[in-house]
């Protein structure tokens, strides 16, 4: 009886036992899933990223030589080009222009101006070639009474003066007279119709001055252009470089000859270059946000084999990521992982399953990498995102 006794009394305990432990481990804290990253050594590039666009560096725009009627153009973009041979335009001499009522007016006015100026420059003709034989007469008067002692060789002088002046006035009006002809032939042209003006038939080819594509047409269509319209854009595509505006802020940071990296352009790998120019003035652009920014235009030089970026063309989008400083083997963590803690960076470790608030000191960092010099070791865990129910001492387990 007393063996019995004490029996259930065990059990009554053990179940007593395992009633309490229940209750305590329901109300222990459920362990919060967060996203864990383990501290490696690796490579951090600081970069300055911007949005940038390739072009040809030694873009050829052919002009219209002459204003004229140029004919369709035969190329197309993307056809190549020797210099001196291939012919890029055809212009021929532009129609004349037909006349309205008033300027017909007008014309017809200058006609008559014309030759009323005409006629008062013959008028004026006769008018010095009677002087001219006058002056010319008194002087042979003038030989004989000379001959015969009856004037003076100075008064004989003054009458050589007279025949000269007489000849510059004549030859003036004869000037005056050919001059008023030809106005009268200027004035009667404009009245010429269309069909009697067009009689040039002077073809002028123009050639390409530089070998290789043609990147772009401004005018493909017949018809008239201006001395001076652009016509068609020449260009080497292998030959480019990109140009891409910067924050001045983030322009200051980039030297001449940084590496730079290009991504993001449509091909499957990344391309090299490097920083060949700053340009030393800068200008406004307002954002998509309607802020004025200051920015400064960074000339960027492809380096490497050609055929890697075949694919691009004048004008294309990438994106540009200049590396002004760097560190090859660092410490590293997330970026993420890092928070301010009392004015100094800080991590979660996680140690026995539970966060460990831990002091770091930062050195170099980018978007996604951070130098660490002190706090941590190498195959450390961190909290790559903590949250902020994550504190000293939570129970954390990996996110599944």
């Amino acid at each position: 009886m007393f063996k019995k006794v004490k029996l259930k009394t065990v059990g009554y305990g053990f179940f007593g036992a395992f009633v309490l432990m229940m209750i305590v481990v329901s109300f222990m804290p459920e362990p919060i899933s967060q996203d864990f990253a383990v501290v490696e050594i690796a490579d951090i590039e600081v970069t300055v990223h911007s949005e940038g666009k390739t072009r040809v560096r030694e873009n050829y725009v052919v002009s219209a030589p002459f204003a004229s009627r140029m004919l369709r153009l035969e190329i197309k973009p993307g056809d190549k080009v020797v210099a001196g041979e291939t012919v890029i335009a055809i212009m021929e001499p532009a129609d004349a222009n037909f006349l309205d009522a008033r300027s017909r007016a007008e014309a017809e006015a200058r006609i008559s101006a014309a030759k009323a100026a005409l006629e008062v420059a013959a008028s004026m003709l006769e008018q010095r070639s009677a002087e001219l034989d006058f002056a010319e007469s008194e002087r042979a008067r003038a030989d004989g009474l000379v001959q015969g002692n009856t004037i003076s060789s100075s008064a004989k002088e003054a009458y050589e003066l007279a025949v000269n002046r007489a000849k510059a006035a004549y030859a003036a009006a004869q000037s005056t007279q050919n001059v008023s002809k030809y106005e009268l032939e200027i004035a009667e042209a404009a009245l010429l119709s269309p069909a009697e003006r067009s009689t040039d038939t002077t073809i002028v080819e123009v050639k390409a001055p530089v070998s290789g594509v043609v990147l772009r047409l401004y005018h493909t269509s017949e018809g008239i252009v201006q001395a001076g319209q652009p016509l068609v854009s020449l260009g080497n595509r292998n030959d480019l470089e990109i140009v891409t505006d910067m924050l001045s802020i983030d322009a200051v940071k980039v030297s001449v000859g940084d590496r730079v990296v290009i991504d993001h352009w449509g091909g499957t790998h990344k391309l090299n270059g490097k920083v060949r120019l700053i340009e030393p003035s800068g200008f406004t652009k307002i954002s998509a946000l309607g802020i004025e920014e200051q920015r400064v235009n960074v000339l960027v030089d492809l380096i490497g084999n050609p055929d890697t970026w075949q694919a691009l063309g004048d004008g294309y989008r990438v994106e540009v990521f200049c590396v002004y400083d760097e560190v090859r083997g660092a410490l590293s963590v997330p970026v993420s992982a890092l928070f301010r803690e009392h004015e100094t960076w800080s991590v979660f470790l996680v140690k026995d399953g539970k966060a460990a608030l831990t002091t770091v000191t930062v050195g170099k960092r980018n978007g996604t990498k951070a130098q660490v010099l002190t706090g941590v070791a190498r195959g450390d865990t961190v909290i790559a995102h903590p949250s902020n129910d994550i504190e000293d001492g939570t129970p954390v387990r990996p996110r599944s």
